[in-house]
């Protein structure tokens, strides 16, 4: 007898094929109504995104696999602040078709009835949904019960979605922002960096099965100054020269480390402040 064929090759969705590494998709990726135009989002991913080409491709490619029909599927983000994990988030959201089968949530939302009345709506649709949940505890029950209710409506619902989470780095750090930037600061290269997050991140997955881990890199002192640039022309169409560039790196870094604690994140408003004082 032969095996059943996967619910994505029966629908004709994707069509996926490995050379030397990079993976190759056909331009869309669908449910009855719901698509992921995947040219489009990969190109809007690295034009946005910097330095994170593995993980954007291993997002991707999770976003279009592991598909199991009346379930949902997780995709955790893992990472450190500025890395670009929310902007992930929004950009995926908006290559999204339709928007009424996109639910967007925050870690603060889930433990509230709200959360579940949001998600009822992908019900009365029958393709994909997709489901986002930014600043998230991985650790948290609320994250695990919430995704455990949605499991049970997919089944009930027969429908399928996909849920994106945006996870916090350091969730065993309940106070200041200053104090989650004193460990973030503690690592003296890159390396010791990304051991430490696939270490807190280990078990990401263990309270689901259907669930993948997608790591993005801290942010590189060559990547920021790549933030930097675009940051500029964004802002006033006008590229920075190298000193300016040069400037704004020494006040964004840390002394000593090979990495930038804070990401992209603030590159915007150091731009500006020095666009503002030429």
């Amino acid at each position: 007898m032969l095996p059943a064929i996967p619910w994505l090759v029966q629908a004709g969705i994707a069509a996926i094929a490995s050379y030397g590494g990079y993976v190759y998709y056909d331009e869309n990726v669908k449910g009855v109504e719901g698509t992921f135009k995947i040219y489009q989002l990969k190109f809007d991913l690295n034009m946005n995104i910097y330095g994170q080409t593995e993980a954007l491709n291993a997002l991707v490619n999770n976003l279009v696999s592991g598909l199991h029909q009346n379930h949902a599927s997780v995709i955790i983000l893992c990472g450190g602040t500025g890395v670009g994990k929310t902007l992930a988030l929004s950009r995926i959201r908006e290559n999204y078709e339709p928007s009424k089968m996109v639910v967007s949530l925050l870690q603060q939302d889930l433990s509230s009835l709200s959360s579940m009345d949001q998600v009822k709506k992908l019900a009365r649709v029958s393709g994909l949904g997709l489901v986002t949940i930014d600043n998230a505890d991985i650790n948290s029950s609320e994250l695990w019960v919430f995704m455990s209710r949605l499991n049970g409506f997919c089944t009930m619902n027969r429908i399928q979605v996909k849920v994106l989470v945006a996870a916090q780095l350091f969730q065993d750090v309940k106070s200041s922002d200053s104090a989650k930037n004193l460990i973030s600061n503690s690592f003296r290269n890159i390396d010791k960096y990304v051991n430490y997050v696939k270490e807190k991140n280990k078990n990401a997955c263990s309270k689901y099965t259907n669930c993948r881990v997608v790591m993005f890199k801290p942010i590189s002192i060559d990547t920021v100054k790549m933030c930097i640039n675009a940051a500029a022309k964004r802002l006033s169409g006008v590229a920075l020269k190298e000193e300016q560039v040069a400037t704004l790196v020494e006040q964004i870094s840390e002394s000593g480390l090979d990495y930038v604690p804070g990401g992209c994140k603030s590159v915007d408003n150091y731009v500006a402040l020095l666009q503002d004082g030429l």
